[in-house]
């Protein structure tokens, strides 16, 4: 056998798919019966690929068709909780294949004869029933997404082999397995090798009849709001794009109602995370207000970049404006940062703790973890999270972010607020409708944090000792529900 021919073979045998870093990746790890697998180094001639499972905890696995079966025993997936998974499932089969029904039914019976755990899929037991929900050829590969599932629950499987694979390559193929389907479907992922090139997408699946827009040009406004275009995607009920990582929000509206609003890298949980961070040092934080702790004021830049790349707002360079502490975990006293952009109307980040992973306060109850399985190996990730706040400010000069607090397993946004006003500022005032709304105690060079109960917007004044209005600008504080940068996060499944 020549070279070549080895480099050949090990190519098609190594073409799989394993995790990207992300968020999820970093700290959520599938673990209800599910084992990691992990690919050595073979030599140059090994494929190396990359996934991004965007729908959090996942299985990494290889097909292995050669695995003698076991009892498969009963399936376990998680309970189907909205009936709008169910219309996800009862859809028909997307992507440039789904018309393809010698392939579908090819697929289906060799699905159906994957019913244990030495599958490769990581199923746990036989699924009465099997869905191809979505089935794609790129380039260079052949995707498909596939449910399996009961009266009562379900679960995801994704498999990707070389353009043109037969069903029996795709199900000995490579892909990722989630223990539940969510009625948005999201799914990221880079497949490729030294032969076989490279194929990279991200795709949004939802229930057939609704519609699919996408936006990545919010602006934050003179008054505080942040204005945006959607595009509608030209598929109408599911989105794919050519990128493996998209910076933009997706927004899901199924029989005239918004069931779904936020970034694509985001599935249920308001998580995300650091992609790498700069060294801060002292002479990059003179400028700042307070005593800015250097791990949290570096993990509070890589936050403010991640979180505005990921919801599709255009911002400029981030500069470190305040450091101090606030009540962290058992109320002990945790490091707390706040960047924002150097001038004019903008997004702002307040980052608390030095994790590289972060649970984001959206709103006054923390977003539940439906999969949450702190007793499996690697279950327990929460108290290695940091956590943070966002909010769209009028102005670099005066600002107003609220605190957030670590509760239950997430974080929220509080009462206090944290002020910044121009040096010299005594006291900071709102105003609602002409009238005062609340004011501020003492602060001290121009800055602090005050309770605030008081939500909606106002207009807020800085006065000096005298009483002279130093600066003015308007505050966005939404009232209800979950936000990021002041815009509506909607889970209305």
């Amino acid at each position: 056998m020549s070279v070549e021919e080895l480099r050949t073979g090990f190519d098609r045998l190594t073409a799989a798919v394993t995790s990207d870093v992300d968020p999820y990746e970093a700290v959520l790890r599938r673990a209800r019966r599910r084992r990691w697998r992990r690919f050595k180094a073979l030599g140059a001639a090994v494929a190396v690929v990359v996934t991004m499972a965007l729908a959090g905890p996942a299985a990494l696995n290889a097909g292995r068709p050669h695995v003698p079966p076991v009892d498969p025993g009963p399936f376990e997936g998680f309970p189907v909780t909205s009936s709008w998974t169910w219309r996800l499932i009862d859809s028909p089969t997307r992507g440039n294949l789904g018309n393809d029904q010698p392939l579908i039914q090819d697929l289906t019976r060799e699905l159906a004869k994957t019913g244990s755990r030495s599958n490769g899929l990581d199923l746990v037991g036989t699924a009465p029933s099997i869905k191809v929900l979505f089935a794609h050829d790129f380039s260079g590969s052949r995707f498909v997404a596939v449910a399996y599932y009961s009266t009562s629950a379900a679960m995801l499987v994704t498999r990707t082999a070389p353009r043109g694979a037969s069903a029996a390559e795709l199900v000995g193929g490579s892909g990722v397995s989630r223990g539940w389907v969510e009625p948005l479907t999201k799914h990221s992922e880079s497949w490729g090798g030294a032969m076989a090139g490279w194929n990279q997408f991200s795709l949004g699946l939802a229930p057939a009849g609704c519609t699919m827009d996408s936006s990545s040009d919010g602006v934050v406004q003179p008054d505080g709001t942040v204005r945006r275009t959607w595009q509608p995607s030209p598929t109408g009920d599911y989105l794919l794009t050519e990128n493996a990582t998209v910076n933009e929000l997706w927004r899901v509206t199924c029989d005239g109602v918004v069931r779904s609003q936020s970034p694509a890298t985001w599935q249920g949980q308001h998580d995300d995370g650091v992609d790498g961070k700069d060294q801060t040092k002292p002479e990059d934080v003179l400028a700042a207000r307070g005593t800015v702790n250097l791990a949290t004021a570096a993990t509070a830049l890589g936050a403010y970049r991640a979180l505005v790349d990921h919801a599709g707002v255009r911002a400029g360079t981030p500069v470190v404006r305040w450091g101090g502490s606030v009540p962290g975990v058992d109320g002990e006293a945790t490091p707390a940062v706040l960047v924002s952009q150097a001038s004019g109307a903008g997004p702002a980040v307040l980052q608390v703790g030095d994790g590289a992973s972060f649970m984001v306060a959206a709103g006054p109850t923390p977003e539940p973890r439906r999969y949450y399985q702190p007793n499996e190996p690697g279950g327990d990730f929460i108290a290695n999270l940091s956590w943070a706040a966002t909010a769209p400010t009028a102005s670099s000069e005066l600002m107003a972010v609220r605190v957030p607090a670590r509760k239950d397993l997430g974080a929220v946004r509080t009462d206090n607020l944290l002020v910044l006003a121009p040096p010299g500022t005594v006291r900071v005032e709102a105003l609602a409708n002409g009238r005062q709304a609340w004011t501020t105690g003492l602060l001290t060079n121009g800055a602090g944090i005050v309770d605030i109960p008081h939500r909606g917007d106002v207009t807020l004044r800085a006065l000096d000792a005298t009483g002279a209005v130093l600066a003015t600008a308007p505050m966005h504080d939404p009232a209800k529900g979950n936000t990021l940068f002041g815009e509506q996060l909607v889970n209305a499944w």
